[in-house]
């Protein structure tokens, strides 16, 4: 008779693990207690610390956010063990575990109580003063959590003591985390809210009497040097120029800041198009004076996808393309930028002395006006957006011009 393979049992029923891409910590051989298994999820296939067993995960463009979400999704990532420990790799595990278990844990999900700060509002403010994540894409996680009352305090999650009975809660949380900044303590409390499943909190010093936290990272994230002003002005008389001036006179914007000026009729298609454009920036930036994107619809050929002007209407099929371009910073063009996307910084707007006001060819005029400046002109390469651009016109939409003189 043929035998039937058991199924492998774990060792353990309790696991502890951490997670370090793109080489971010240095991680110390651990302190081994009876009743735990431990596992070190990394994408380094080469990184091998005695005590863990190590999880190879694939190359992510994007190794914060992968590393968020094997921290976040223990439901998904450790299953078999009724009780996982999580901590930061730079966290060591001091005293035996269990004794926080039998002594602090009633099930869910037991962590730190912020020491510092009570509200996400706070850590936000916090977060941009460190240089953690950029003003922009704070002040977007912000805006997308405003329904959120703010009244359930603040927890650290550097440390974290789970069990299966919180996916809702981690699926929930790791979807805020994955399209909004990579701050995690920032996205917890709202979808502790959204789901009603709330955290139990330990005093620092509680949790900290198990634990000791090395200070610092192996390797520290870059700090972004300027900031980006986003917006679209409009002007009922038409005077689109001047809307732009005054928007730009109305910043409190360094030298070296980014303005972006957006048509109305345009919509950015990937969930990523702010950090798009940010890489783009910090990469090749500054040696550009004015700067667009790829597109569907303008007059001139060299902004469009495959150079040439489309008819197609289906936004799934515009998002697929949008989706399919890549590829690092700016790519230099001989040609102009249209202004239904522009991107330039405040010393080149100051050096023009500012868009043509009262002329419906102040896009034109602009870039005349940083060419003259001996400036450089380019497209992001990994940019692609969608324009309306008279879409009531079935033919020759470029010749419409009577909705500019209305």
């Amino acid at each position: 008779m043929e035998r039937i393979p058991q199924k492998k049992r774990m060792a353990n029923k309790y696991l502890i693990y951490t997670v370090v891409t793109n080489n971010y910590d240095k991680v110390p051989r651990p302190k081994i207690y009876q009743g735990f298994d431990y596992w070190l999820f990394t994408d380094d296939p080469y990184l091998h610390v005695q005590g863990y067993e190590t999880k190879v995960l694939p190359k992510s463009s994007d190794p914060i956010k992968q590393q968020r979400e094997v921290k976040i999704m223990s439901h998904q990532y450790t299953k078999g063990y009724s009780i996982t420990i999580y901590h930061d790799a730079n966290i060591e595990l001091t005293t035996n575990p269990l004794q926080l278990i039998r002594q602090f844990f009633k099930g869910g999900m037991l962590t730190t109580t912020h020491a510092n700060r009570a509200t996400i509002k706070e850590e936000a403010k916090r977060i941009v003063e460190l240089g953690k994540d950029t003003q922009q894409s704070v002040d977007f996680t912000m805006q997308s959590l405003s329904d959120y009352p703010d009244n359930l305090g603040l927890w650290e999650t550097g440390i974290m003591i789970r069990d299966k009975s919180i996916a809702e809660l981690e699926k929930v949380w790791f979807q805020l985390l994955s399209q909004l900044s990579h701050r995690d303590q920032l996205t917890l409390p709202y979808a502790a809210w959204k789901t009603g499943i709330i955290p139990g909190g330990l005093r620092r010093v509680l949790m900290y009497s198990f634990f000791k936290l090395n200070k610092g990272h192996f390797i520290n994230q870059p700090k972004q040097s300027f900031r980006i002003f986003y917006s679209n002005p409009f002007s009922v008389d038409k005077n689109i120029g001047k809307a732009h001036n005054d928007f730009i006179k109305s910043l409190n914007a360094n030298d070296d800041d980014w303005i972006v000026i957006q048509d109305g009729d345009m919509m950015y298609l990937t969930d990523d198009w702010g950090k798009r454009i940010q890489e783009a920036l910090e990469k090749d930036g500054e040696n550009f004076g004015l700067v667009g994107c790829y597109t569907n619809r303008l007059r001139g050929k060299h902004q469009l996808h495959g150079n040439e002007f489309s008819y197609e209407t289906d936004i799934k099929k515009h998002y697929d393309i949008a989706k399919s371009y890549g590829g690092e910073g700016i790519e230099e063009i001989k040609q102009g930028v249209a202004g239904v996307f522009m991107a330039f910084q405040y010393k080149t707007w100051n050096s023009v002395k500012g868009f043509d006001e009262n002329s419906i060819v102040f896009d034109s005029l602009f870039n005349v006006k940083v060419r003259d400046k001996g400036l450089k002109v380019g497209l992001i390469r990994s940019l692609y957006v969608f324009h309306l651009y008279r879409i009531w016109a079935e033919k020759e939409p470029w010749n419409e011009k009577k909705h500019l003189l209305k």
